[in-house]
């Protein structure tokens, strides 16, 4: 991750929940993502930080292999956080295995991007990264995708505007531009 991700984000989700609960309370915010080191694992364990604070966010993983054997990029004990925590989950499109599997990142994206309302790309230091995937994924889905700028390196930030993503500053803008594409 570009250098001041991890307080970036961990200033932004905080943010984000409280912000989302006085505007939406009956209303579920989620944190989705493909629980690699990173930015995934930055944004869940901040996730996981906040509902021991009784926040209001969730946390689900999409994993890129079985249930039961993390992917090699995993991060292993996020994963078994995960697993185990309330308001909390991994899914995954393969069934349990006693030998793990060869990671399918493919089908990992298309769901981290099909399962969010809207995609917040962070943390992001190449083009050709998981995260670009993913955004690329919603971006063909119609699913509005963000960025936050201090998180992305130039070259990420200048493909992100090249296929229409928005930048944000804060989670009151993010709200604001999330509500005027839903209309």
């Amino acid at each position: 991750m570009p250098r001041g991700s991890e307080e970036a984000i961990s200033d932004f989700l905080p943010d984000l929940s409280n912000q989302f609960h006085q505007r939406y309370a009956h209303a579920l915010l989620a944190v989705v993502s493909g629980l690699t080191n990173g930015g995934d694992a930055t944004a869940h364990q901040v996730t996981l930080e906040q509902m021991e604070q009784k926040n209001h966010l969730h946390a689900i993983g999409i994993s890129a292999t079985s249930i039961n054997h993390p992917h090699p990029e995993a991060d292993v004990e996020l994963w078994g956080k995960m697993i185990q925590g309330r308001q909390t989950g991994v899914i995954s499109e393969y069934p349990e295995s006693e030998q793990p599997i060869k990671p399918n990142y493919y089908d990992r994206n298309r769901l981290t991007a099909w399962i969010s309302g809207a995609l917040i790309v962070y943390g992001v230091s190449s083009p050709k990264s998981g995260a670009m995937h993913t955004m690329s994924l919603a971006r063909f889905a119609n699913i509005p995708v963000f960025y936050l700028p201090s998180t992305v390196t130039v070259n990420v930030e200048k493909e992100l505007l090249r296929r229409g993503c928005l930048p944000i500053e804060t989670a009151e803008e993010f709200l604001e531009k999330v509500k005027t594409l839903s209309g």
